[in-house]
């Protein structure tokens, strides 16, 4: 089942296809109540009320990213817009749920619509991840690659990955995207998935190794705590983020997040 209405936030789709289930929280640049003109902070639908700061803290700063649009215009012209080390960083301590994705036994899954301004450096859709190498803390990053592909890392305290997946989906620049995936640590063989709109790539997210330890923040559209330090990934300039959900202690199928795709693609010209 899907939902063919152009002008739907993504937070109304998702719970009118009944997966509310576990939804941690729900942006949604288009909706009046998750991004209000002039906010500094990206507010959660959801009532988890799992908020983000629009940049590095609640003042304004040069690692805000910018508000485009009308609040509430529920369009392709509603989002957030990035330029150099830019990025919304939780706005309080982390959260149980949060550390949970980088541990034994990870179960996960997110959707956003994003479009990248270029697809040729390492850029974070989001994550826990600070940094990488030596006593480096644990976390995760959801991630583009220096040639576009879409790809997955978990990595265990001191700066060794456990998992890392660089998947054959290639993202475009200049383009809407929709970018979802599900993580399933202990599922085996294809539990665990990417999607980039309307392509798809299984595999066996086992982490060899994973730390208990905690991470030090999220961040979107970058990773880990310090989203105006310039080295934790953010996306490159000319990035476009729309929206962004995410289910911890439960996974969406393939034909879940589909029907999520569907339902929003309209909205971006898709």
């Amino acid at each position: 089942m899907s939902i063919h209405q152009p002008r739907t936030d993504l937070y109304t789709v998702i719970r009118r296809l009944g997966q509310g289930s576990n939804l941690q929280f729900c942006l949604d640049a288009g909706h009046e109540l998750s991004l209000p003109a002039a906010s500094s902070k990206w507010l959660d639908l959801s009532p988890n009320g799992y908020d983000f700061f629009r940049g590095q803290t609640a003042s304004g700063e040069g690692s805000d990213p910018s508000i485009n649009g009308i609040a509430g215009g529920r369009s392709s012209a509603e989002y957030l817009s990035w330029a150099a080390n830019q990025g919304c960083k939780y706005d309080t301590t982390i959260e149980t749920w949060m550390n949970n994705l980088h541990k034994a036994a990870a179960k996960f899954s997110f959707c956003g619509w994003y479009s990248f301004g270029a697809v040729n450096g390492l850029q974070a859709l989001f994550g826990t991840l600070a940094s990488q190498g030596g006593s480096s803390p644990a976390g995760i990053m959801v991630q583009i690659n220096g040639i576009g592909q879409f790809g997955f890392v978990a990595q265990r305290s001191g700066g060794t990955a456990s998992f890392l997946i660089d998947s054959s989906l290639v993202a475009s620049p200049g383009v809407w995207s929709f970018c979802a995936g599900t993580v399933n640590e202990a599922g085996g063989a294809n539990a665990s998935f990417l999607q980039l709109s309307g392509g798809l790539q299984t595999f066996n997210a086992a982490f060899s190794s994973p730390s208990s330890t905690a991470a030090p923040s999220m961040s979107i559209g970058a990773t880990g705590g310090n989203v105006s330090a310039g080295v934790y990934w953010p996306l490159l300039s000319g990035a476009k983020v729309a929206c962004l959900a995410m289910w911890e202690s439960r996974v969406l199928g393939p034909a879940e997040l589909e029907a999520i795709y569907q339902s929003t693609r309209s909205r971006f010209g898709v």
